[in-house]
């Protein structure tokens, strides 16, 4: 079984920090069924959007699987929408310190507890390129 996901950038400043700080080629990633996008952005919090509308945003993208339960990870998702998004999170993890906010989202950390492929106490830690190193070429 596998789950279909998204990693996208584009070459605005926000996007070239994200990656610098995690190490990762990505600053955004999201699972795929149908044309959708499960995602969890910033000001929004966890949302589905389109897969053209993901592609507008991040231009430069590549779709790749993880080893999971696609149906079992979009309903995982779907019992986090309208969640906010981690901010908190997201400088703790710059920081190295346990900033997460229960019930709130960044991407990576999203996907991370939708595929159960990371230990529930390490899913803060996730980033764009771990799920990379994780997926494969599809």
């Amino acid at each position: 079984m596998q789950t279909v996901v998204i990693f996208g950038t584009n070459k605005l400043p926000l996007s070239w920090a994200i990656r610098f700080f995690t190490r990762s080629r990505w600053c955004h990633v999201g699972v795929v069924s149908n044309g959708l996008v499960y995602e969890s952005v910033f000001g929004e919090g966890v949302r589905i959007s389109s897969l053209k509308s993901f592609t507008q945003k991040y231009p430069r993208y590549a779709i790749a699987a993880i080893p999971c339960n696609q149906s079992v990870a979009i309903e995982a998702i779907k019992k986090e929408l309208g969640k906010p998004y981690d901010l908190k999170a997201i400088f703790g993890l710059l920081l190295w310190r346990k900033w997460d906010k229960k019930n709130a989202w960044f991407c990576s950390e999203l996907v991370a507890h939708a595929s159960g492929l990371f230990r529930k106490t390490g899913i803060k830690r996730v980033t764009p390129e771990d799920i990379w190193k994780v997926s494969t070429d599809i």
